[in-house]
């Protein structure tokens, strides 16, 4: 029997709005076991948190004082190409649509942290600006950079959200709008919010920054969905309409792991 549209839009939003949930917490956990990694492996003892790295080794060496800092948005990035990269050869909807999403997670952290260091010392790109004394005016070249490449990154991934959406539409942009809403303003809306919620304790304020501030960069995405005038062909695109018990699974997990790292694992050298 076939499935009633009001179904299809309601598990497609439940499935988008888990996603863009588990996508910025993972992406943060993955960003700070960089820092971890690093700091470990070059011999540190280190405290791993929801939203941080403790270094506890003193005088530290400029290798090791470049190196840590730098570590969360390497690894940021190459999240990001990768999970790009390989997010057209999923063929499953559900795990295509969470790789676009934790794709363009990394990016975001990566650029975000290009664009805001030279307002910021106590970010790691700051950190690493100013170690390497990098003069002021190339420090804002390459955040206006970072910030113009992003945006059109993001002026494109408007076509991979519209592999997903279950309906044949070639011109109608109420259609378009409507599974916009679905796969990436609501989303982001509940995302922000639990993300936002999920940060605290903080000790610096910065650290609610990327959730509080970035995101809203992403409605580029979605206001680009609503104005292309590609045809959608539902055949030919990726299902999403199934509410997927995996997902539901993986979003506890992350929640719960996430909580638990507010309290810290330590690695002691």
């Amino acid at each position: 029997m076939k499935e009633k549209l009001p179904n299809i839009e309601r598990n497609t939003l439940l499935n988008s709005a888990l996603i863009r949930v588990i996508a910025p917490l993972l992406t943060t956990i993955i960003h700070e076991l960089g820092h971890f990694i690093v700091t470990v492996s070059l011999g540190n003892s280190a405290t791993l948190y929801h939203n941080r790295v403790e270094t506890h080794t003193e005088n530290l060496d400029f290798f090791n004082q470049i190196s840590i800092p730098i570590g969360g948005p390497i690894i940021s990035l190459l999240q990001g190409i990768i999970c790009i990269l390989v997010f057209e050869r999923i063929i499953n909807g559900i795990s295509s649509l969470f790789t676009l999403w934790m794709g363009i997670s990394g990016l975001m952290a990566f650029f975000g942290y290009m664009m805001i260091a030279p307002l910021f010392t106590v970010g790691d790109t700051g950190k690493v600006f100013q170690l390497l004394e990098i003069p002021m005016p190339w420090q804002i070249t390459i955040a206006i950079g970072s910030l113009i490449l992003f945006t059109i990154l993001l002026l494109r991934f408007h076509l991979g959200f519209e592999r997903f959406i279950p309906e044949d539409i070639l011109g109608d942009k109420e259609l378009r709008a409507k599974w916009a809403k679905l796969l990436i303003m609501y989303p982001l809306i509940f995302g922000i919010i639990i993300h936002t919620f999920m940060q605290f304790p903080v000790v610096h304020f910065l650290s609610l920054l990327p959730s509080l501030s970035m995101p809203f960069m992403l409605f580029m995405v979605y206001g680009q969905l609503i104005m292309s005038k590609n045809k959608i062909e539902r055949k030919k695109n990726k299902n999403v309409t199934q509410l997927s018990v995996p997902l539901i699974i993986l979003f506890v997990c992350v929640i719960l792991l996430y909580r638990l790292l507010v309290s810290g694992i330590a690695v002691v050298r």
